[in-house]
């Protein structure tokens, strides 16, 4: 029975479960089905390990199943059809294991025995869902989602058809014909500001990660005064799309606390500083590390001014409000140290990313 449960396939059981959920249950059909499937895979696994240990030994695997309750709620989805839904995973997952064991010739009784123990887990793991749908709903802190914050969630993470695309639009009083861009604002670090939504054609709250998600024609350069990210002007049947790039381009807004709103082409190498950590962490012990605390703080200072002028002294030098050979200085005194010329492009690359690293690290010092 373990040696079963070491080479479940969770990949495949959770690729032909969300097929089959998104079939038979309506309720699933306007969700992302990414989404869906990290939230089925992440909680299998969990499930695999609790079932092989007799125990969700940490509680790892009732608080997922939890989130995802509360997620399925806040979604939109109905207690019952979520557990419809998860009886539907259910039963692929037993279905594939029986196959397994008949593959491997393992005994009826042994066979009947990891059913029996899969089914009483998956009672337990039902229940976990339904308090976390329970909670959220029941919660008197929660914000009642309206129809039309409904539709653009449908709108923007669903794959809609045709006839689904035009109630929503409808609904919204967007043009099915139309073009917008997705559009995501704020984070945890600073409330929701009901001005956002002002700036935007539709939007709803996206309460899990304290952001607005939104639809607009156009975005202007300025400041929202939080993390903005936003996708590609599409047609409406597109923002799907269009909600992937803006989610790619907040989370890297917000990573690195960044002022003006970002597209997601905006962000590309800042998304290699992200997910490179150990390379950025090189690159600072390499330009800051042989610095303390102020020292390395006005470096920066010196540095950031630097390459806002492009490279220019004297432009850097009157917005530090010291002379040009003070700044000369300075950067000489940066390259004697560290042996990182400026004026080598792949050394100037290297201190920008050293840069970037801290200021990640800075916003959120775990990473």
């Amino acid at each position: 029975m373990l040696d079963l449960l070491e080479d479940f396939p969770v990949d495949r059981v959770v690729d032909e479960a969300v097929a089959q959920v998104r079939a038979e249950v309506p309720a699933f059909r306007t969700l992302d089905s990414e989404r869906m499937r990290a939230d089925i895979a992440g909680a299998m696994s969990l499930a695999v390990a609790s079932v092989r240990d007799g125990v969700d030994r940490d509680g790892l695997e009732g608080d997922a199943l939890r989130a995802i309750g509360a997620v399925r709620a806040e979604e939109g989805v109905d207690v019952d059809a979520m557990l419809a839904g998860f009886r539907i995973v259910a039963r692929v997952t037993i279905d594939t294991m029986l196959e397994i064991a008949r593959q491997r010739g393992v005994d009826s009784m042994a066979s009947l025995e990891l059913t029996r123990a899969v089914w009483v887990h998956c009672d337990d793991a039902a229940a976990a869902l339904a308090a976390g749908h329970r909670a959220w709903t029941e919660s008197p802190d929660r914000r009642a989602v309206t129809s039309t914050q409904a539709a653009l969630r449908r709108l923007v993470r669903g794959d809609l058809t045709d006839e689904l695309t035009a109630e929503a639009c409808a609904e919204l009083g967007l043009d099915v014909a139309g073009s917008y861009c997705v559009v995501l604002a704020g984070s945890g670090d600073h409330p929701l500001n009901p001005a956002l939504a002002g700036r935007l054609l539709a939007s709803y709250d996206d309460t899990t990660v304290e952001r607005v998600v939104g639809v607009a024609t156009s975005l202007t350069g300025e400041s929202w005064g939080c993390p903005v990210g936003y996708g590609d002007r599409v047609p409406v049947r597109d923002l799907r799309a269009s909600f992937h790039g803006a989610l790619l381009a907040w989370e890297m807004a917000e990573a690195f606390g960044l002022d003006e709103p970002q597209h997601a082409d905006d962000v590309r190498l800042l998304r290699a500083v992200h997910l490179l950590p150990e390379i950025g962490d090189a690159f600072v012990e390499q330009c800051f590390g042989h610095l303390d605390e102020a020292r390395q703080e006005a470096l920066r200072a010196t540095l950031h001014a630097w390459f806002a002028a492009q490279g220019s002294t004297d432009a850097a030098a009157e917005v530090l409000f010291v002379h040009r050979n003070t700044l000369r200085y300075r950067l000489r005194s940066f390259t004697e140290s560290t042996g990182l010329s400026l004026d080598r492009p792949e050394d100037s690359f290297a201190v920008w990313w050293a840069m970037r690293r801290l200021d990640e690290q800075r916003r959120h010092p775990e990473v």
